[in-house]
């Protein structure tokens, strides 16, 4: 069983050259007249059909179609090449025209609608996260985080997250000076995977000579936080401790004595 999904169009040459000229699909039903109007056609792509129709019967304007394909970036990218414009329609979730987004359902999608409002939604499928545990790896870098995603993405077929800069937000002022276009959080997703990291001050790895003075710091230090790891004598320090502060800083703190 095979269904085709049949969208209604009001001007066929103006459908016809925004599918083809646009979305790449081809005509196959043998008619390559673009100056034809017919009320009828039918359009493949990648062994995918739909047919276009004028006629009064055959469903109603606005619908909307799922395109499925393996990189939704690469097809919004170069989409946007040959000048297509969004959002079409005025009435359309403007954030999912404007570029692909990850959707709560699994999917990456944008969305583009033709002359006459319909919108094929192009969508790119991902494996939900199973129930239970779930663990990420986080990276530190030491100034070049930004450098490093794009590098994964682009060597290892991965897909960029959103990279967030220190500078405007809570953190800004924690930061050295020279530090606002440092990733504060980022992620890059590889096969599945999601690896998150960011620059990481050298401020925030602590090394204290005093036991009581690396107690103080961390105590306070975790009000309004979470302590990661209690701060306890180790084989290779008198005190080792993790704590996240209430502005979400990760602070390494460090005994040697």
């Amino acid at each position: 069983m095979k269904i085709i999904p049949t969208i209604r169009c009001s001007r066929m040459q103006a459908s016809l050259a925004f599918y083809t000229q646009v979305l790449d699909f081809e005509r196959a039903d043998g008619d390559d007249d673009v100056a034809s109007d017919p009320s009828f056609s039918v359009l493949m792509r990648e062994g995918a059909t739909i047919f276009l129709s004028s006629h009064r019967g055959d469903g109603e304007y606005g619908q909307a179609i799922a395109v499925l394909t393996d990189d939704v970036d690469a097809v919004f990218r170069k989409y946007r090449s040959r000048g297509l414009k969004t959002p079409g329609n005025p009435d359309a979730p403007k954030q999912v025209h404007d570029g692909p987004i990850d959707q709560s359902w699994g999917t990456r999608e944008f969305y583009v609608d033709d002359p006459d409002g319909n919108t094929p939604r192009f969508t790119q499928r991902f494996e939900l996260p199973k129930p239970g545990l779930q663990t990420a790896t986080y990276l530190s870098f030491k100034g070049d985080c930004e450098a490093a995603f794009r590098f994964y993405a682009q060597t290892l077929g991965g897909r960029l997250g959103k990279l967030f800069p220190y500078a405007g937000s809570p953190m800004a002022e924690r930061a050295p000076a020279d530090w606002a276009d440092k990733i504060m959080h980022g992620s890059v997703t590889v096969g599945g995977q999601e690896l998150m990291g960011a620059d990481i001050a050298p401020r925030e790895y602590q090394v204290i000579k005093s036991p009581a003075e690396a107690e103080r710091i961390f105590r306070e230090r975790s009000q309004g936080g979470r302590v990661v790891m209690p701060l306890e004598k180790t084989f290779w320090a008198e005190r080792f401790g993790v704590v996240v502060d209430r502005f979400a800083v990760q602070w390494l703190i460090n005994c040697e004595a």
